[in-house]
């Protein structure tokens, strides 16, 4: 759903607005929207980047408002090099390839999240990120060689075949993993209900490789589990910001007997929705700035301010977290730290607090760019930072220093 925003420039002050898919709903309608984790499509920011990229590769049909705003002086020895390639190159060339192949590596040159999609690609991508797509329900870190498994969805058809967090996936659907694209793997993840992906996954300790044939599937169970210790402590591992969770999370938080505390341990939680991630802070704060999206030269997209949401603003709250803790993960961190709600254990963040969007191109390719990225209430950046816990100690460690202070401070 898309939603008018005022917009206001850090550098002008002036106020314009702004069309972008990415707000929250009303108070009286507030449900999840339907937002692909991190993904987040505008629809008013699309024409011109489109006609911008065709022009620079082509050297032709930029009109002046285009011109004006990003003027591509040397565009024509990008076409004087396709064409001597053309010309010259020792096998016949294909001339999208070419094109194609320099769309791709001049995203490579922004970030690592922005990402060029041929048109059968991009058409996989928007099935991908729809409501309807099913999934494996797991989410792989390429930080490592080999790529390993950070979040596991609870009841996923990754958990249920035995698949286990850390392991490293060697190959998807018989093809090696370092030879694929990271852009392309949400499109082997994803897919429609009941069709399989075959992984195969080297399991630390184990001299052989294990290979799990998977059925994509749309429902999971929760993506929470709560366990209430005999001190009345609330023990609760959030694996993924999926829809409904936050509601889902209150609605299970309401029901449980009178606590002392709560522990949200949110290790290995790559990340989900972005109201999600809002609704969840808003179960512990009742004021205050939650998390700022900014833009181009300073932009404020949207600031998310705490609701009447809130299940408890006085419970004493530790927060778990390590490297692969990102996007969504680290909104609600940053948001409990910055506003003193919660005492932060565990490792530095992940960093990934960057917002993108696709744009559509002409001839059905499309783009995936950066057009955001988030601050903290105090208007710390997250992305490539992540955050500093207060206490910062081993994985291992984490849930042990986290109970003590929690008990500690109970026994006040």
């Amino acid at each position: 759903m898309a939603l008018n925003f005022i917009l206001k420039s850090e550098k002008t002050g002036a106020p314009r607005t702004r069309r972008i898919g990415f707000a929250r709903r009303p108070k009286a309608d507030r449900h999840p929207t339907r937002v692909p984790p991190l993904l987040l499509t505008t629809s008013s920011l699309i024409q011109k980047p489109a006609l911008l990229l065709i022009g620079f590769l082509t050297g032709v049909g930029l009109n002046a408002t285009a011109s004006e705003l990003l003027p591509f002086k040397d565009s024509g020895v990008l076409h004087e090099a396709l064409q001597t390639i053309e010309e010259n190159f020792i096998t016949t060339t294909n001339r999208n390839q070419l094109i194609y192949g320099a769309l791709s590596g001049a995203i490579r040159t922004l970030d690592p999240h922005s990402v060029f999609y041929t048109p059968k690609q991009y058409a996989t991508l928007s099935d991908a990120t729809t409501e309807k797509a099913a999934e494996v329900g797991i989410d792989i870190d390429f930080g490592v060689t080999p790529p390993q498994v950070v979040a596991l969805r609870a009841g996923s058809p990754a958990d249920e075949a035995g698949i286990l967090l850390h392991d490293k996936i060697l190959q998807m659907d018989n093809q090696a993993i370092v030879s694929i694209p990271p852009s392309q793997i949400p499109l082997l993840l994803k897919g429609e209900e009941g069709t399989q992906l075959q992984l195969t996954i080297k399991r630390k300790k184990e001299s052989s490789l294990r290979v799990f044939t998977l059925e994509r599937k749309r429902h999971f169970k929760p993506s929470f589990e709560v366990n209430v210790s005999e001190d009345h402590i609330a023990f609760i591992k959030l694996t993924a910001f999926t829809p409904g969770v936050a509601r889902q999370l209150r609605s299970h938080l309401i029901a449980l007997p009178s606590l002392s505390g709560i522990l949200l341990d949110l290790r290995d939680n790559s990340g989900g929705l972005f109201d999600e991630a809002v609704e969840v802070c808003d179960l512990f704060l009742t004021e205050g700035m939650l998390v700022r999206a900014v833009g181009r030269d300073g932009e404020v997209l949207t600031e998310q301010q705490a609701s009447e949401m809130t299940f408890s603003q006085t419970l004493p709250l530790a927060l778990l977290v390590n490297r692969n803790s990102a996007s969504a993960s680290e909104i609600v961190t940053a948001a409990m730290q910055d506003h003193q709600r919660a005492h932060v254990f565990g490792e530095q963040t992940y960093g990934k607090g960057s917002i993108q969007s696709l744009f559509p191109l002409s001839d059905g390719s499309g783009l995936k760019l950066t057009i955001a990225r988030y601050q903290s209430p105090k208007g710390t950046g997250i992305d490539q930072f992540g955050i500093q816990p207060n206490t910062l100690c081993p994985p291992e460690k984490a849930l042990e220093e986290a109970t003590r202070w929690l008990t500690k401070l109970i026994e006040r």
